[in-house]
């Protein structure tokens, strides 16, 4: 039978908050980049369409906001692992010294 192992580092940990935080921050600049074009056409536009816009966004961004708390959520805890790893890093690393 083999024996499986996960090996993590911190920098793998940090990196992976670092990937969150940019993809949350791309997914805002998209969102507002389409509100920004909306926001133009508004006088334009008008009726079931201009209705349909205004709920699917209300929804997407009640969406955007849960992810964004989910996010949160996992950024913190994965920051606290990172620096608690780091900790027992260093102090198994003088065990040896």
């Amino acid at each position: 039978m083999s024996r499986k192992h996960i090996s993590i580092t911190s920098s793998a940990v940090n990196g992976a908050v670092d990937s969150i935080v940019t993809a949350l921050q791309d997914i805002r600049t998209s969102l507002d980049d389409l509100d920004a074009e909306i926001d133009r056409l508004d006088e334009a536009w008008s009726g079931e369409a201009k209705e349909a816009y205004r709920y699917a966004q209300r929804a997407w961004m009640a969406d955007f906001r849960d992810l964004h708390g989910i996010a949160n959520q996992v950024i913190a805890a994965a920051s606290t692992a990172s620096s608690e790893f780091s900790r027992v890093e260093s102090a198994n690393a003088g065990v040896w010294r």
